[in-house]
């Protein structure tokens, strides 16, 4: 039987915000230039190489939504700036690949029949990292949800270290949110913002009524694949 994986939930990180409805991540290309070292004395005029520079380039497509990770690519690629990215892969498989890039193609298509995509490009400078081993992630109790005039919002499934997609609904009169995570080790991101374990992160607005927000909580630990968790919060 095969021990094929499905890349369902791999996602794009820029400066630890997460890229939000990436749909496809597009070939990982690594490659390295291989140098001609042939000389008179190569056996048998055979030509020999030896390795040389190495070379990374990926590309993304989404659904174009204009969340903060989306416009901070699209920031990227207008300022001209280099940024610290991350291709986590789906957390069941604890690997990831971080790495120094350029934005070096950006672009949205908005046809009158379908839906607003974006695609976008990047070369990576420097040495990239892939890292094999699992961050730890969320600790008892997790993450706790508040809604600014309704208290306790709850989530679900229950929270857990080991589920990574919640639905919680808030209420009505809710105009914003804070998350409370918990982790023994590493970085908590809550949307990219850090969060010290056990405290709440700053307010989060989610919206009008009748409208989703997605929260997404990071735990990162120094060269490990970060555990990801979304939760996605509906005001009625």
């Amino acid at each position: 039987m095969t021990d094929a994986k499905s890349g369902c939930g791999t996602r794009l990180l820029i400066n630890n915000v997460v890229v939000g409805e990436v749909y496809g991540v597009g070939e990982i290309s690594l490659d390295r230039d291989q140098l001609d070292a042939t000389s008179s004395d190569s056996i048998g005029c055979s030509r020999e190489f030896i390795p040389g520079l190495k070379n990374g380039t990926f590309s993304v497509t989404g659904n174009w939504i204009g969340d903060t990770g989306q416009e901070d690519v699209e920031d990227a690629y207008t300022g001209g700036t280099t940024d610290t990215y991350e291709i986590a892969f789906p957390n069941a498989l604890g690997k990831s690949y971080e790495f120094q890039a350029n934005d070096s193609d950006f672009s949205i298509s908005s046809p009158h029949d379908g839906i607003i995509t974006f695609d976008a490009s990047f070369q990576v400078t420097g040495p990239g990292t892939f890292n094999d081993t699992a961050s730890a992630g969320l600790t008892t109790p997790y993450f706790a949800i508040t809604g600014d005039s309704s208290g306790a919002i709850t989530p679900t499934p229950a929270a857990s270290g080991s589920t990574y997609e919640y639905r919680a609904n808030a209420d009505t009169t809710d105009t914003s949110i804070t998350i409370t995570p918990t982790a023994a080790a590493g970085t908590i991101y809550v949307n990219g913002v850090t969060v010290a374990s056990g405290v709440a992160s700053g307010s989060i607005s989610i919206g009008s009524t009748g409208t989703y927000k997605n929260i997404f909580i990071e735990v990162k630990e120094s060269s490990k694949a970060p555990k990801i968790y979304l939760i996605e919060i509906y005001r009625p």
